[in-house]
């Protein structure tokens, strides 16, 4: 019976610091500007899904960041920055996209989405500012959550 506690004991072990080597390779591909790489190593990570989202955003692909944020709501719907991000997205897109119906619906749903950061956290400043820049109630430009590790 102890053996086969201890066995197990070494077999858990042997996991978890398979598991923290697999971390800690995923957090230098990052660390190298490697996300892509980062969540091939770590997929069940939704950080590097709301890091390549955001990353495509600030270089003005919004139609390749609303699939990884909407991965990343889908897997962490609390994640706030996530949600602030994915409206921005839809927004840009929405702005792309002027005049055609594509525009009222992107529109629509980047409304849905700073609505459930707002839901999230009441007193988000940045989700407040980006509702009232798609709402037309204010001007400025977007802006976009901080990701925190």
């Amino acid at each position: 019976m102890i053996k086969i506690l201890l066995i197990v004991m070494a077999a858990i072990q042997a996991f978890w610091a398979g598991a923290a080597a697999l971390h800690l390779a995923a957090e230098w591909r990052l660390s190298k500007l490697d996300a892509v790489a980062a969540q091939a190593l770590y997929p069940w990570d939704e950080k590097y899904s709301l890091i390549l989202g955001t990353g495509n955003i600030l270089r003005g692909n919004p139609d390749g960041a609303i699939p990884r944020l909407h991965d990343v709501v889908t897997r962490a719907p609390r994640n706030l920055a996530a949600w602030n991000n994915l409206g921005v997205a839809h927004a840009l897109r929405s702005q792309s996209a002027i005049g055609s119906r594509q525009s009222a619906v992107d529109k629509k749903k980047a409304e849905r989405a700073l609505i459930r950061a707002l839901a999230l956290s009441p007193t988000d400043a940045l989700a407040r500012k980006n509702l009232a820049i798609v709402r037309g109630q204010a001007t400025g430009k977007y802006e976009l959550a901080m990701i925190g590790s």
